[in-house]
């Protein structure tokens, strides 16, 4: 499976797609990512803790996102081709652009950007927002969007949803694998400051 960089800065095409979470106060939630006209495209599933994995509609596995803990370092996660996490299948990588805990920013690597400078892609989420945003590198190209809405009636149904909106043409799994890296990223921050 190829992944594309964005090509241009084409916002007048946009796509949308709504991500909803199932049984969020739950073990082994389900995702599914869905056309505006309720097309199952993708949807996810959590094999392990640190895992999840992205699949088609017929269930096939595209991506799997790898969580990486190390003492004493900032957690990487892992993008890989397939349901493997063999290094020979691994496509990206991403990790805090800080390591202070109320960081949102994220930088993503391609695997063949060895040097780490610049990121390719970057991941910002501004304080108590809720909203964040795909960057293109360090620049101030927006690739997508994401939103959570419908929050309180979500709420009640044990569910969440999310409007993703993609503004320039790229790999439609390669951003919601994107997004997925993120909930794993702040899930994770949660789960932390509920053991202190």
């Amino acid at each position: 499976m190829s992944i594309q960089l964005p090509l241009g800065d084409n916002t007048n095409s946009t796509t949308t797609l709504v991500i909803t979470k199932i049984g969020h106060f739950l073990k082994n939630d389900e995702e599914i990512i869905t056309g505006t006209d309720g097309t199952l495209l993708f949807f996810v599933t959590e094999s392990k803790s640190n895992r999840r994995i992205l699949r088609d509609p017929n269930g096939y596995p595209l991506l799997t996102i790898y969580e990486h803990h190390e003492w004493f370092s900032i957690d990487e996660y892992r993008i890989f081709r397939g349901d493997s996490i063999d290094q020979s299948n691994l496509l990206w990588t991403a990790n805090a652009s800080s390591i202070f805990e109320f960081s949102s920013i994220m930088d993503v690597f391609a695997v063949t950007n060895m040097a780490r400078k610049p990121c390719d892609f970057k991941i910002k989420k501004k304080l108590f927002s809720e909203s964040y945003y795909f960057h293109s590198g360090d620049s101030d190209a927006v690739v997508a969007k994401i939103k959570t809405i419908n929050k309180l009636q979500n709420f009640l149904k044990l569910k969440e949803t999310r409007r993703l909106e993609i503004f320039q043409e790229v790999d439609l799994s390669f951003i919601v694998a994107l997004y997925v890296v993120h909930d794993m990223f702040e899930e994770t921050k949660r789960r932390r400051r509920r053991r202190r």
